[in-house]
């Protein structure tokens, strides 16, 4: 009999063990935001330069890796650009991309609590969808390609890559996770097909995600 209880007690044991190491799934997730984008140059501007409003939203997977350490590759559309003022003109520069960020992601703290902290980053890749410009001086507004010979048959670059990184709050409620966050893209390559020109992407996002376990 003492032998029959010790076998039971061992099993149980090893199978709550064995639930206990097993990885957490796959969880599958909406984001969205707001982009604030930038072009920056080492050349002094004239101007004043700001910030390009713009949306940013996509969908993407978190993979459990080893534990509070995941792998993070998201599908994101993605708009950037710039703005420029200068003698009461204002120019707009609009670019959008298709992007994948394929982020390390860790968990600090538990997440299995009701609130949690979490950093990430790592490479994101873009391909260009569109270049448009829009200028106006107040009065009259003119807009195209960036191609255009109107203003100056420059268009940007096909491929774009940058650095991302930022971090956020979660907040964990039964098997589902809402989080919002910051992240910074580092733009590496010139975007302009100019030579001339060594304008970079930068890109500081606002973003509020929704993530649910894959497969469940």
């Amino acid at each position: 009999m003492h032998k029959v209880l010790a076998a039971a007690f061992a099993a149980a044991f090893v199978s709550r063990a064995a639930i206990a190491q097993a990885p957490a799934p796959s969880r599958f997730e909406i984001m969205a935001g707001v982009n604030l984008a930038q072009l920056t140059t080492s050349a002094d501007n004239t101007g004043d330069v700001s910030n390009r409003a713009g949306l940013v939203a996509g969908v993407g997977l978190i993979k459990p890796l080893a534990p509070s350490w995941s792998f993070q590759p998201e599908l994101t559309y993605s708009m950037k650009g710039s703005k420029a003022s200068d003698a009461g003109t204002t120019g707009t520069l609009k670019l959008s991309y298709i992007e994948m960020p394929l982020l390390l992601r860790y968990d600090i703290g538990s997440a299995t609590s009701g609130a949690y902290p979490f950093i990430h980053a790592g490479p994101a890749l873009a391909l260009k969808l569109s270049c448009n410009f829009e200028g106006t001086d107040g009065t009259f507004t003119v807009s195209g390609s960036c191609g255009d010979a109107q203003f100056g048959g420059g268009d940007a670059k096909t491929f774009d890559l940058g650095f991302m990184f930022g971090g956020g709050l979660a907040f964990r409620h039964l098997d589902h996770v809402f989080s919002i966050g910051v992240r910074y893209n580092l733009g590496l390559l010139q975007v302009g097909e100019d030579a001339g020109s060594d304008a970079k992407n930068r890109v500081l996002s606002i973003v509020g995600t929704f993530e649910w376990p894959w497969g469940k």
